[in-house]
């Protein structure tokens, strides 16, 4: 998917879940601590203040504050999140004016104090009743509003009382206002779209509280004004298609036209523009920053295209451009700009805890380290991005002071090796490039184990400063890396097909071992090694084993899950998160191991889990997520009637192979509703058994099979829309 749909994508369906908040969610000794909004969910408006404060405007993340006095590395220090999206703002000395939207027939003006960033106080807010991600313009007591979709023209906010803002007035326009913007005494607005007249409208504000219209001027050959910034003299258009349209305005009674420039393979819906000192920026989403000499009005000139990451806003101050992706850059020479920093933290993926410190992967932003001893005010202590070029981290394991890293960049794939001894500024000590689709690893003897596609990449990691790649391995048979660990020489590796067991004494020669196959529509999710015992995830639970040379693997227990995955260890317990569930799960005695807490959620996304004493952390792509799991951890079974009411049990059908009937035992400890499907090997359903309530204890269904070919057959059984197993059976005829 291109970046820019993604990202789109990514906001969406993030405003989605920040404007329908999940109702009380279903649990069981494992409850919700605190969800830490550490990633941004998309990119609007930039402003900065007098002390070296950069605030952003991030869509459904809110409004997030960044100390920039050091503008090599930016650092987040609060964030404000009301409901809904946050595209547009407007800052003026100790207040933040800003809009929000929350669904269709939502949109909201408000004013937020900003005189301590750590703690902003929402003053108030307005109502708008229609969906507008309005911009902003303020003129001494108020701020004008394009009333876009609503009609041509513009509301007049009265906020000198800050506390009590009311409509004091709404503007008509020539057309539909698309942007505002303030010079001298006047309002200069961008206007119009195809089927309008296309231009800009200048309004006087002698009387702040009821501009007075004086002057229109008309944009040939515009399609639709985007975005205007004007000065005493210019005002500068950026269109759909003209990237650069320039009107004298020095004497705002006549207006006239100038300019029209195109620039090629420009044309975006996403366009900002800013100028200053004779040089124009402008801005347009996933395409270059273009930066234009306008030194000579009628021929502008450009200067130079900067490839960026999904700029939408730029402000220029003292030759430097701070854009709201946070990309700072060094615009001293114009032709040949110089990226200082960026920080652009989307999609949380990866999290490694250790004491008080979470170790942060994402997917654009590279990877931070948060001080996390008060979980109510979090602290960026580093961000490590190589200037934007870190992206896809897919994993990052801590060892020691050591932090291992696996990500993507320039389309190469890399595997890095940090110190951390100073959690505010890592040190790189070497990389390497693992030339596949890195997505997990593994560190254990001095060798780290990278998982590819279908491949584990094997280095020496002795001198992490000379880090040696030795060789690699693909089992027989294995497929789709998901998840790999390490036990001594030994090698676990999940994949969609099975797990493999390998012997990697030596690792520059790893020996296959055993394996453990999947058939049908079962897949490997996750691995990891608990003591003497290997928890393998799959679709439908997680099966635990023993592991030698000799005996190879030998299943010892299995308990029935939801696709559990992203597996954790604490105290005897593995922490699992499924589909719609957070599971606790016993595995003191891994013959029988049960459920001791869960936590429903109502969402899908998911991505890794660490866990730290008694709480669970959880990247959830917008939060890093925090559970209490303390009560689930020393639950005794016995104490759980409450919870295995809900569960049921699906003994092995029989006769199995079987000749056209086969009997189908199951055992529910309360009536519940239970669905009875058969599918084939090919993951085709053939036969619907059952649907219906069933009662308390044991249930039988039997299914002839008569019209069938012999072959291998699946048995499924839900129980309450939520509990899944499934037995293989075998059809000879």
């Amino acid at each position: 998917m291109h970046t820019s749909h993604f990202i789109f994508a990514f906001i969406l369906f993030s405003l989605f879940l920040y404007c329908h908040p999940a109702a009380a969610a279903d649990s069981l000794n494992i409850s919700l601590t605190n969800q830490l909004p550490l990633c941004w969910g998309g990119f609007g408006d930039i402003a900065l203040t007098e002390d070296n404060l950069a605030i952003i405007a991030a869509g459904p993340s809110g409004i997030r504050f960044l100390d920039i006095s050091n503008p090599q590395n930016p650092r987040e220090i609060g964030w404000y999140i009301p409901n809904g999206s946050v595209i547009h703002l407007l800052y003026d000395s100790t207040l933040l004016y800003f809009n929000n939207t929350c669904g269709y027939n939502q949109s909201f003006f408000n004013i937020l104090d900003i005189s301590d960033p750590l703690n902003p106080q929402l003053l108030s807010h307005l109502n708008f009743n229609h969906y507008d991600r309005f911009k902003i313009a303020k003129y001494q007591d108020y701020c004008y509003i394009p009333l876009d979709i609503q009609g041509d023209g513009f509301y007049v906010i009265d906020v000198s009382d800050p506390q009590n803002p009311f409509t004091a007035d709404s503007i008509s326009a020539y057309e539909e206002v698309n942007d505002i913007c303030i010079t001298g005494n006047y309002a200069v607005t961008a206007e119009g779209k195809l089927g309008q007249n296309r231009g800009i409208g200048i309004f006087d504000l002698n009387d702040p509280a009821h501009p007075n219209a004086i002057s229109w001027c008309e944009l040939p050959q515009a399609e639709h004004p985007l975005s205007i910034f004007a000065d005493s003299a210019y005002a500068y258009v950026t269109d759909s298609e003209v990237d650069l349209a320039i009107i004298n305005i020095s004497n705002p009674n006549e207006p006239f036209f100038v300019s029209s420039t195109y620039f090629p393979f420009t044309s975006s819906s996403n366009k900002h523009i800013f100028a200053a000192d004779q040089t124009v920026y402008i801005s347009q989403g996933s395409l270059p920053l273009l930066i234009v000499d306008v030194s000579n009005p009628a021929d502008p000139e450009l200067l130079s295209e900067y490839d960026s990451f999904n700029i939408f806003t730029t402000i220029v101050q003292d030759d430097t451009i701070y854009a709201s992706t946070l990309e700072i850059i060094d615009a001293a020479d114009p032709q040949n700009p110089q990226l200082i920093s960026c920080r652009h933290p989307t999609n949380l993926r990866e999290i490694d805890v250790n004491e008080n410190l979470a170790y942060l992967g994402f997917l654009y932003g590279g990877f931070e380290i948060v001080d996390i001893t008060d979980l109510q005010n979090p602290i960026i202590l580093s961000c490590v991005n190589n200037n934007g070029q870190m992206s896809y981290v897919y994993d990052v394991n801590l060892q020691g002071n050591l932090l291992y890293v696996v990500h993507l960049q320039a389309n190469n794939n890399y595997l890095r090796i940090y110190d951390v001894t100073d959690a505010t500024s890592p040190i790189e000590l070497g990389s390497a490039n693992t030339f596949q689709f890195p997505d997990e690893l593994a560190v254990s003897n001095n060798h780290c184990y990278v998982g590819t596609p279908n491949l584990v990449n094997i280095f020496d990691v002795t001198d992490p400063a000379n880090i040696l790649p030795v060789g690699n391995y693909n089992y027989p048979g294995m497929t789709g890396v998901q998840a790999l660990d390490i036990s001594g020489n030994y090698l676990f590796v999940a994949h969609s097909n099975g797990l493999a067991f390998t012997d990697v004494s030596v690792p520059s020669n790893p020996v296959p071992v055993d394996t453990f196959r999947l058939y049908g529509q079962e897949y490997g999710n996750d691995i990891i090694v608990a003591g003497d015992n290997i928890c393998f995830a799959t679709t439908y639970g997680i099966y635990i084993f023993t592991a030698s040379l000799t005996s190879g693997l030998q299943q010892i227990g299995f308990i029935q899950l939801n696709n559990p995955k992203n597996l954790v260890i604490s105290i005897q317990h593995l922490l699992a998160s499924g589909n719609y569930r957070l599971y606790a799960v016993n595995i003191e005695n891994p013959a029988n191991p049960f459920v001791t807490g869960y936590y429903d959620y109502d969402f899908l996304i998911d991505i890794d889990s660490d866990v730290e004493g008694n709480l669970l952390f959880r990247a959830e792509e917008t939060n890093l997520t925090v559970y209490d799991i303390e009560t689930a951890l020393p639950v005794e079974k016995e104490s759980f009637s409450n919870l295995t009411a809900a569960t049921f049990s699906l003994f092995p059908p029989y006769p199995n192979p079987f000749n056209e009937v086969l009997t189908i035992p199951f055992t529910l400890e309360q009536a519940l509703p239970v669905k009875v499907v058969v599918y084939d090997a090919l993951g085709r359903e053939v036969r619907e058994l059952g649907i219906g309530n069933w009662e308390l204890g044991k249930n039988t269904i039997v299914w002839e099979a008569g019209g069938l070919s012999s072959g291998v057959y699946y048995v499924w059984l839900m129980a309450d829309s939520r509990w899944q197993v499934t037995e293989k059976v075998v059809l000879i005829k």
